[in-house]
């Protein structure tokens, strides 16, 4: 995070003479700050200005995605990753299922992924990071990758 702080001082530094700031950069450059940050902060950086904001919305922002749910405030940040759910590649969810709404969150998120459009998704790893992840809400975790990758092979079983 060191590494985004110094390049967006940087970045201040060189536009502060201009109109506009943060607004006057490249879209390419503005993609690359993203690439850098969690999706909290990508949120929030795409509150700066309209074209901030629509960089936020490019699909090769959300090709290959990390997130977690570590607390109730990140429940705010679904609607983001349902809105992109036709763009994910590659998910990585890190999760604490202790907390309740966290599992709802993981299972709201594999419910879009599930019913996006046009779905490209080729990889998907879920991390508990805590004790016992399926102690709570197993079974709907459970029903919502079913949901996702379909009903298990009979003869595989």
């Amino acid at each position: 995070m060191l590494i985004i702080h110094r390049l967006i001082h940087i970045i201040e530094m060189s536009h502060s003479d201009q109109k506009g700031g943060f607004g006057n950069l490249p879209n390419h450059v503005i993609l690359i700050i993203y690439s850098w940050l969690d999706l909290g902060d990508r949120f929030t950086a795409s509150l700066t200005c309209k074209k901030w904001a629509a960089a936020f919305q490019s699909a090769s922002l959300w090709r290959h995605f990390s997130f977690a749910f570590r607390s109730k405030a990140h429940s705010k940040l679904l609607k983001c990753i349902e809105d992109h759910a036709n763009d994910l590649k590659s998910v990585r969810i890190y999760i604490d299922p202790q907390i309740r709404v966290n599992c709802d969150n993981l299972c709201r998120v594999v419910t879009s992924l599930s019913r996006a459009d046009e779905r490209r998704l080729e990889r998907l790893g879920i991390f508990f990071i805590a004790d016992n992840p399926l102690m709570f809400q197993g079974n709907d975790i459970l029903s919502s990758l079913a949901e996702l990758f379909g009903p298990p092979d009979p003869s595989l079983v």
